[in-house]
C-alpha cells in the first residue's frame, strides 16, 4: 500500500487548517480514501496537489501583476488625454478669441 498520511499530518505538510484539507478533499482538489471515519491520503498525490495549487498561485500573482500593469497604463493614457484636450481647448479658445 502507498504512503498515506492523516488530515493532520497533511495539514502540518502543507502549512494549511485540518479544515482547508477537508474542503480540498470535498470539493475534488484532493484525493482522500475514507477509513472508517478517518481520511488517509496518499502521500503521492498530496504532493501533486500542492504543486498544482503553488502553480494556480504562481499564475494569479502573475496575473495580478500583468493587471496592475496594463492599469497603469491606462491611467497614464487618461492623463495623456485630458493634456491633450487641455491643449485642445487652448487652441480653440485662442483661435476664436
Amino acid at each position: 500500500m502507498a504512503h498515506t498520511v492523516t488530515l493532520a499530518e497533511a495539514a502540518a505538510i502543507t502549512g494549511v487548517s485540518v479544515d482547508t484539507v477537508k474542503r480540498r478533499i470535498k470539493r475534488g482538489e484532493l484525493p482522500a480514501q475514507k477509513v472508517g471515519k478517518n481520511y488517509r491520503i496518499a502521500r503521492a498525490d498530496l504532493d501533486a496537489s500542492t504543486a498544482l495549487q503553488e502553480l494556480i498561485s504562481n499564475a494569479l500573482l502573475g496575473v495580478s501583476e500583468q493587471i496592475q500593469q496594463l492599469a497603469a497604463l491606462i491611467e497614464q493614457r487618461e492623463q495623456a488625454t485630458a493634456g491633450l484636450e487641455k491643449a485642445a481647448t487652448a487652441l480653440i479658445t485662442k483661435a476664436v478669441n
